[in-house]
Order: structure tokens, then C-alpha cells, then sequence
């Protein structure tokens, strides 16, 4: 059995009322991407898609160009992040029924659910003049796991996608990932009856793991994910002092920031998954990780990262992903534009990300 690459996919690239509402009309993660500022001297910033492709995942043939260059260079599937909330609203849903729809896309892929309520003030510090939202942290859109009822409208909608043949399974159950676990006894009754319905309908269960640190309880999950950026798990901030010495001026600057570094950051995800090897987790890299477009001054940004780098490190986690005969192993990510966490190629570093990626998987 060989470990199958999966990448997070985030359908934040389309036009919806909720956004045009809460953040201005028009507004989606490339606004952010656009307006984002250099933070000192050298630093990449904004970074533009290559050949400025802003696209747009309402329109089906961005979805086949994106399957196509993820297979061709070695990113089996997609973790799409699924957005459902109380009463059953779903925002961002389109590019994965737009997937759905259009077999001739051959990717595996399966959901990742942000199980977290929506808040004002995300975005106001770093959007555009003509883009400003609401200013005061209110609550937008609540996550509340409702009743069976509630349940049942959730696993109804998702059942085409579980039996789809590209949606990933382990064991004939698919997988369903939670950013979260709260509620714990709500989650346990809902995938009680998920598995029930599942099984009803010709498959075995649902799979589902979780992002969240804590003890695997089998009531509520079957395996645990180690999602990135682990901003907490990073260690201590690095001085600015210390790591922009080379290339700033660092007299010039206002305050001190939150920057890591490349190299520590992937030697503790190695030296984590190497303890704990023989759990029912599935690791998770990072390609690499600026914030700026979506904190602005407050940006996290993990310095001195390149693609000779990102091919040693995940070479050597996927190798321990392949001995440990895990069934797949999570990288961020394909396209958080707003996070820097990219695959897809842009005008500094063009493929090279992806040829980088291809690399570590041939050998």
C-alpha cells in the first residue's frame, strides 16, 4: 500500500451573498491576496497567482486545470473544507458540487468540516477601502450541531458525495474530517446514526477523524489528524532580531512580529511523527505559511523556506507515513492564497513547488 498525498483545498474563490454581506461586495480570498503589504525589506508580498490567474471555482474549467496539475505532480487528492451551520446553512459548497458533477475530474478528495462559528473583525485590518465590512466582532454564522433531524439533512446532503468513487474511503467507510470536536456527546449520537445511514445505504460507516489534540475516543472518532499550521505547537516566536538580521533594517521597524523558522518548524513535525508512529494519526505538512494577506501587521510567517528545503522534509515525512502503512498523509496546502500556503504556482516561484513535491515522491 502506498501513502496517498492530500492537499487542503479551500473554496474561498467565488462570489456569495454571506461574503458580499459581511465584507463588501465582491469580496473572496483574493481581495485579501491583492491588498496584502510587504512587512520589511525583501519580503514577497502580494504574491500573484502566475500568469494572474484570479480565478473564479464557480467556472468548471479552473476545477478540471486544478485536477489535472495536482495529478500530474503527485497530489493524489483534495481535503476540501466543508462549510455547514446551524439550520443547515452551507456557504462555499459550489466548487465541490461543481467537482461532483464532473467525473472527467479524476482526483480523490474527501471533506474537511470548519466546525467553527463565523465572527466579524477577520478580515477588516487588511481589506481594501472599498471592501471594509463590519467593524464590531459580532457572530455571523453559528455552529450548532442541532438535533437528528439536523443530522440527517447534514448526511443527506453529503451522501452523493460518499458514494462517489473518488471520494476517499478507508475500510468501504469514507472519510469525514472535524476541525474540532466540541459537544461530545451530540457528535457521539450524530456518528452513531451517520454510521447507521451510511450502512443503510451500501456503505460501511463513516471514517471520521479529527485536527483536534486529544485522547482518541473511538465513540466519537476513528483516527486523529495533525493539521498545520500548529501556530502553539511552533515553539516560541522568533526574535526579529534574530532571524532578519541578514536582510532588514531592523531599526526601521515598528514591532516585533510573529516569525518562525522553516528548518525548526518541519524537524519538530518530523520528530512528532516519529513519536507517534504507531497511533491512528495521519500527519501533515507544510509547504509554506505567510498569513500576511489576512492579518496584516499581525502577520505569522515562517521564514527562509524554499523548495529544495520543502522536498528534503517531505520526503522524509511521507517515507515514515509509507513504513507506518498510513493510508494518507495531509499537506498545506493547494491554494490558501490569504495563508501563503500555496502548491498552485505564482510569479516568484513559478513550479517550482510542485516539481519540488514531485521529486520527493520518486524517490
Amino acid at each position: 500500500m502506498r501513502t496517498k498525498v492530500f492537499a487542503a483545498y479551500l473554496p474561498q474563490y467565488h462570489e456569495i451573498p454571506e461574503n458580499n454581506n459581511f465584507w463588501g461586495k465582491g469580496y473572496t480570498d483574493w481581495v485579501a491576496t491583492k491588498n496584502a503589504l510587504p512587512q520589511f525589506e525583501g519580503h514577497i508580498q502580494p504574491r500573484v497567482p502566475l500568469n494572474e490567474n484570479y480565478y473564479d471555482l464557480t467556472d468548471a474549467t479552473t476545477i478540471r486545470w486544478q485536477t489535472k496539475l495536482a495529478r500530474e505532480y503527485g497530489v493524489d487528492g483534495f481535503n476540501i473544507y466543508h462549510y455547514w451551520f446551524e439550520n443547515s446553512h452551507k456557504v462555499l459548497e459550489r466548487p465541490a458540487e461543481i467537482l461532483l458533477n464532473h467525473p472527467e475530474c479524476e482526483i480523490e478528495y474527501f471533506f474537511s468540516w470548519d466546525n467553527t462559528s463565523w465572527r466579524s473583525g477577520s478580515w477588516t485590518s487588511i481589506l481594501g477601502q472599498e471592501n471594509k465590512g463590519n467593524t464590531k466582532s459580532e457572530l455571523l454564522l453559528k455552529i450548532n450541531y442541532g438535533n437528528e433531524d439536523e443530522w440527517k439533512r447534514h448526511f443527506d446532503y453529503l451522501l452523493p458525495f460518499f458514494l462517489d468513487k473518488r471520494y476517499m474511503k478507508i475500510d468501504g467507510k469514507p472519510i469525514f474530517a472535524l476541525m474540532r470536536t466540541t459537544d461530545e456527546d451530540v457528535l457521539i449520537a450524530m456518528k452513531k446514526k451517520w454510521n447507521l445511514w451510511a450502512v443503510q445505504n451500501g456503505l460501511k460507516g463513516v471514517h471520521m477523524i479529527s485536527g483536534a489534540r486529544i485522547a482518541l475516543n473511538h465513540n466519537i472518532l476513528d483516527g486523529l489528524f495533525e493539521y498545520q499550521p500548529r501556530i502553539a505547537a511552533w515553539g516560541r516566536r522568533e526574535a526579529i532580531e534574530k532571524v532578519l538580521m541578514k536582510f532588514t533594517d531592523i531599526g526601521k521597524l515598528k514591532r516585533k512580529k510573529y516569525y518562525y523558522d522553516y528548518d525548526k518548524v518541519w524537524h519538530k513535525i518530523i520528530r512528532d511523527a516519529k513519536k507517534r508512529m504507531r497511533r491512528q494519526i495521519y500527519f501533515c505538512g507544510v509547504v509554506k505559511f505567510d498569513d500576511t494577506p489576512r492579518r496584516g501587521e499581525k502577520s505569522r510567517i515562517l521564514l527562509n523556506a524554499d523548495p529544495k528545503k520543502f522536498e528534503k522534509y517531505f520526503r522524509a515525512l511521507y517515507q515514515l507515513c509509507n513504513e507506518a502503512k498510513k493510508e494518507l498523509v495531509l499537506l498545506t496546502a493547494w491554494n490558501e492564497w490569504g495563508e501563503g500556503a500555496c502548491l498552485e504556482p505564482d510569479t516568484a516561484d513559478g513550479f517550482s513547488y510542485l516539481e519540488a513535491l514531485k521529486r520527493s515522491l520518486e524517490r
